[in-house]
C-alpha cells in the first residue's frame, strides 16, 4: 500500500471552482496545499479501502495540511504541531492494534486520492491516515460479516477521530492566543 508518485492531472477543476478526483469524488482544499512553496515535496496516488479514511482526507487533509505548515513557522508551533500530529499517530496504531482480532476484507474497492504533502508533519499524518484506514475496512468488513454490531464501531474509531479533531481545531482557531492563561489573567486584572 506504498503511495505512488502522481501528476496532479489526476484530478479535474468543474467551471465552478470544485475540484473532483479521478473517481468523481469531491477534493478540498487543494488550492491552500497548492500556493505553499517549498524546497521539497512529494505527490502522492493515496490507495483508500475505507470509506471513512477516505472522506477525512478528502474534506479536511488539505485543509489541515496547509494550516500545520504555517503554525510551524509560529512561535511554539513546531513544538504543538508536532505533539497533536504524534497523538494522531498514536491512536492510528492503537485503532490498528485493537482491529488485528478483525479479518481484512476479501474483496477490497480501493479509492484514489492525489495529495500534495508538503511538510514532514503531513507526511506524518498521512501515514497515519493509511494506518486508520486499513482499520476502518477491517471494521466495515466485520459489520458487513455480522461479527460486530455496527453501533460499535465508534467506540473503536473515536480515540483517532477526535485526535484528528484536536489537531483540525488547532490548525484551523483563528488569531489564536500566544499568551500563557497567567499572562491573560493578569491583562484583565484577575491574577
Amino acid at each position: 500500500m506504498e503511495p505512488q508518485q502522481t501528476p496532479s492531472s489526476d484530478i479535474t477543476v468543474l467551471d465552478n471552482g470544485r475540484v473532483l478526483t479521478a473517481d468523481g469524488l469531491a477534493l478540498k482544499g487543494i488550492d491552500a496545499v497548492e500556493i505553499i512553496n517549498v524546497r521539497l515535496e512529494n505527490r502522492t496516488d493515496c490507495v483508500f479501502y475505507s470509506w471513512q479514511a477516505c472522506r477525512l482526507i478528502r474534506r479536511d487533509f488539505n485543509f489541515v495540511a496547509a494550516k500545520m505548515f504555517h503554525r510551524e513557522r509560529r512561535k511554539g508551533g513546531p513544538e504543538q504541531v508536532r505533539s497533536l500530529v504524534h497523538e494522531v499517530r498514536l491512536q492510528a496504531e492503537l485503532l490498528a492494534i485493537e482491529c488485528e482480532v478483525f479479518d481484512a476484507p476479501v474483496e477490497r474497492v480501493a479509492r484514489v486520492v492525489p495529495l500534495r504533502l508538503v511538510s514532514a508533519n503531513a507526511a506524518s499524518l498521512f501515514r497515519a491516515f493509511q494506518m486508520a484506514d486499513a482499520a476502518y475496512a477491517k471494521l466495515n468488513y466485520a459489520v458487513e460479516s455480522r461479527k460486530l454490531a455496527e453501533n460499535q464501531v465508534h467506540g473503536y474509531t473515536h480515540p483517532f477521530e477526535s485526535a484528528f479533531s484536536d489537531l483540525k481545531m488547532y490548525c484551523s482557531t483563528r488569531n489564536q492566543q500566544e499568551k500563557t492563561a497567567l499572562e491573560l489573567a493578569k491583562a484583565e486584572g484577575i491574577a
